[in-house]
């Protein structure tokens, strides 16, 4: 059992959790209009606000997750130097905002790993952090990884904290899919147009329920992280299932064993865009929920993207620490198909657990069950499966992508339309899987660049010509090569990128091990992805298979 010991959301209507709840049962919201080419609705920290919570030496984004994980610890009695405590962050485009301002001035972009490591060294971490980099759902991925690492007996505790903030990078990118909305957004709404971006950091720390911390006396009832599942829709990068196959398996796998009387509440994704909706009150219907209230909250708080999944969890548990259900801001009429239950008003109810989903570019989706004083132990401390390398492929000094392609596969147009960071795991799998019959039920890659070369090139447009490409800034999202790799292999596990600092075999194992042993998935397409620059690139690859099935 893995219990939450503490949390804190920062955002432009609150810097704790107690504040930002009671100003969302207030109706109070940070939303309004901006103007960048078109009109947009966004949740945003003032000027002021961003001078109050800004950290000298260190961008706004580094200040708000230190802010967030240094108030989240206040309330908790951990030791963050504690070599069993391990940190990981949340996030799909970090410090983004300044490369185009460090590069310009010659001044220092920090890739994703790198502010993790600036940011855990300047609060006190003695391990190297994990950057979890999975679009929209990166924030239920992170607690995920949390919960294994702390499940398998590798880490005592965590802290996850989720992060994101809103720039003319990522702006111009969503105004590219026309999906931002002027007004504030209205899930599940007949006449919902779009979806609105939001600033925010939110922090969980999580323990492993054997070790004693000198919170439990005080939170007789504390939340646990009973179980989740991440898949992939192996479908469309950025158009989710129409029968929501994926995100229904992942629901399905999160419940296992707990009868749906008991579940409070499903917390949706709740975008406001035409489709993700639409797909989320599907899969809802499809998994037997459509007698349980849904909530969303992203009309009060927009988009927040990687912090998303951590921030809505933690607002569910504190408004059901008050037996309540908030209700879906901007909600009016039912707009979708799928047999749901909004929750249009505030609702009280007696139950004591619920269910988060969310879903992303790429394919991706998770869900995940939180419950007070729940039990599911997992594998007992020390317990792991014997894992054979059925084959391995490795890039040469000169691999190129392109070449190779055009000479030993030359059968997938699309690929032409990839970045360099889709094209080289693309071909490295290609080659890795012509060793073997056996077919990979996940992925697990890790990398050091994200996606920078698209990054540059989105940037590049921007300063052209003004208006972004849909096309290019797509794959400035980097887990977008394993939807790629997913649709061609149609492997419809788990699908995930962590970022490093620099290359740590020993770390990587870790996280490898721990998804081996508690999901599914006997068969795993690992390895190593990265293209800091068009003539360096690394592609390792690994397909490795579970020998022992341990049972839950």
């Amino acid at each position: 059992m893995v219990k939450v010991i503490s949390t804190n959301i920062t955002s432009p209507i609150g810097w704790t959790t107690e504040q930002n709840y009671q100003a969302y049962c207030q109706g109070d919201s940070a939303l309004k209009c901006y103007c960048s080419g078109e009109p947009y609705a966004a949740s945003l920290f003032t000027t002021a606000q961003r001078a109050e919570m800004n950290i000298e030496g260190f961008t706004s984004f580094e200040s708000m997750v230190i802010r967030s994980v240094e108030e989240a610890l206040s309330h908790a009695d951990i030791d963050i130097s504690d070599s069993r405590t391990l940190f990981i962050l949340s996030t799909t485009k970090a410090n983004v905002a300044e490369l185009a301002v460090a590069e310009s001035e010659q001044g220092l972009y920090l890739p994703p790993g790198d502010t993790a490591l600036k940011i855990a060294r300047y609060l006190g971490f003695r391990r190297p952090p994990l950057v979890v980099c999975n679009a929209c759902i990166s924030g239920l991925s992170a607690q995920l990884l949390a919960m294994r690492m702390l499940q398998t007996g590798m880490y005592d505790k965590a802290v996850v904290s989720g992060a994101d903030m809103a720039s003319g990078f990522t702006v111009s990118g969503f105004q590219s899919f026309m999906s931002l909305s002027p007004q504030p957004c209205r899930p599940f709404d007949i006449e919902r147009i779009g979806l609105n971006l939001g600033e925010a950091a939110a922090t969980m720390i999580l323990a492993e329920s054997s070790v004693e911390d000198s919170t439990s006396a005080n939170r007789p009832e504390e939340w646990t992280i009973v179980q989740g599942a991440a898949t992939n829709d192996a479908y469309h990068l950025s158009t989710p299932h129409p029968k929501a196959e994926g995100l229904q398996q992942a629901i399905r796998l999160a419940l296992r064993g707990t009868p749906t009387e008991t579940v409070a509440t499903v917390n949706a994704h709740g975008t406001a865009t035409m489709f993700n909706d639409q797909m989320e009150s599907k899969a809802v219907e499809q998994c037997g929920l459509s007698d349980i209230w849904l909530s969303a909250y992203k009309g009060c708080f927009g988009h927040t993207l990687g912090a998303s999944g951590l921030l809505e969890s933690i607002l569910t548990m504190r408004a059901l620490d008050d037996a309540l259900v908030l209700p879906v801001r901007g909600f009016e009429q039912m707009g979708v198909s799928g047999r749901v239950r909004i929750c249009r008003d505030m609702q009280r109810t007696n139950r004591h657990s619920f269910l988060k989903i969310i879903s992303g570019f790429g394919g991706c989706n998770a869900s995940m069950l939180y419950a007070k004083q729940a039990c599911h132990p997992g594998l007992r401390q020390g317990q792991m499966p014997e894992v054979n390398i059925l084959c391995e492929w490795k890039a040469g000094p000169h691999f190129s992508p392109l070449q190779v392609y055009k000479q030993s596969i030359a059968d997938y147009p699309r690929f032409y339309k990839m970045d360099r960071l889709s094209q080289t795991a693309f071909v490295a799998t290609e080659l890795l899987l012509r060793q073997t019959e056996e077919k990979p039920a996940a992925i697990v890659l890790f990398n050091r660049s994200s996606s920078v070369i698209s990054d540059r090139r989105h940037l590049a447009i921007l300063d052209k010509e003004g208006l972004a490409s849909p096309s290019v800034f797509l794959y400035t999202l980097p887990n977008i090569m394993m939807g790629e790799m997913a649709i061609r292999h149609h492997i419809q596990g788990e699908t995930s990128l962590y970022i490093l600092s620099r290359r740590d075999e020993q770390l990587m194992k870790q996280v490898v091990e721990a998804t081996l042993s508690l999901t599914e998935a006997e068969c795993i397409l690992t390895g190593w992805i990265d293209c800091p620059d068009d003539q360096h690139i690394e592609a390792e690859l690994k397909l490795l298979k579970k020998q022992n099935k341990w049972t839950n």
